[in-house]
């Protein structure tokens, strides 16, 4: 039988036990905690994002070098035995300068204010964003929150999106939306308009200050043009702004595009 140890119970010294504090907070445990507070989870591509940085005082003084939001997609592309995994920051922004952080102290408020870009990919089946919120802490492990948001489209792309499926009869396919870490390709397959010639539409976008520039692959239909691969076409477009305002010019204009390259 193993005999008893009596443990006694002895103070910590003060000069120990605050090296001890930060040293647990240099690694998360008792540090400043944040939670970025947002009126509504939707937004659309540009649009600006307001909310509130709430910081959380820990159990030890703490010196904040900035506060910070990063924009975050994660995505996922291909099929089968080739899907690969996508995670990567599309942008940071800094919310606030130094600041001091004491223990016990009241929570702190910082108003948040961050301009999404217009290029940001949009939320689709396999596209998920988040918003990062962080403190840079020196020599600690940085406190940070994440929140997902649902980004919907800017105008522009919202009106070559209804020009394709409510003018010209395009239907998304199950996997469109998927972004590869460089571009986000949307695939369509065609239920009205030029239905039997082709076997898909494929779409990426890049919309600038004056209009929207499509990079369209047109997938023909037939088993001879696939075997000499033939059934392929990669073309570009600008759709300028004037002509996107109008959703069935718009839609007259890709009609008589596809056709032509067809």
């Amino acid at each position: 039988m193993l005999p008893r140890v009596k443990i006694r119970n002895e103070t910590v010294p003060e000069g120990a036990e605050k090296i001890l504090k930060k040293f647990l907070a240099s690694v998360g445990i008792g540090a400043a905690r944040i939670d970025l507070m947002l009126p509504q989870e939707t937004y659309r591509a540009g649009e600006e994002v307001s909310g509130t940085l709430r910081i959380e005082s820990g159990k030890v003084d703490q010196e904040v070098n900035s506060v910070y939001l990063q924009l975050l997609v994660k995505s996922r592309y291909g099929s089968g035995d080739d899907v690969k995994h996508v995670s990567k920051i599309l942008d940071t922004a800094q919310i606030s300068g130094a600041l001091s952080i004491r223990a016990g102290d009241p929570a702190q408020e910082i108003p948040v204010r961050y301009g999404l870009p217009v290029n940001v990919p949009l939320s689709a089946r396999h596209t998920k964003l988040f918003l990062l919120t962080g403190l840079d802490v020196s020599k600690a492990v940085d406190p940070g929150d994440a929140d997902p948001i649902v980004i919907r489209p800017d105008w522009r792309r919202e009106a070559v999106f209804r020009a394709l499926e409510e003018e010209l009869g395009f239907c998304p396919s199950h996997d469109s939306g998927e972004y590869n870490g460089r571009f986000q390709e949307f695939e369509f397959k065609p239920m009205r308009f030029m239905r039997g010639k082709l076997d898909e539409l494929e779409v990426v976008f890049d919309v600038q200050n004056d209009g929207v520039r499509l990079y369209l692959e047109i997938d023909r239909k037939g088993r001879f043009l696939e075997l000499f691969d033939l059934d392929e076409t990669e073309v570009s477009c600008f759709v300028p702004d004037r002509m996107l305002r109008s959703v069935p010019e718009t839609a007259r204009f890709l009609a008589d595009f596809i056709a032509s390259r067809y």
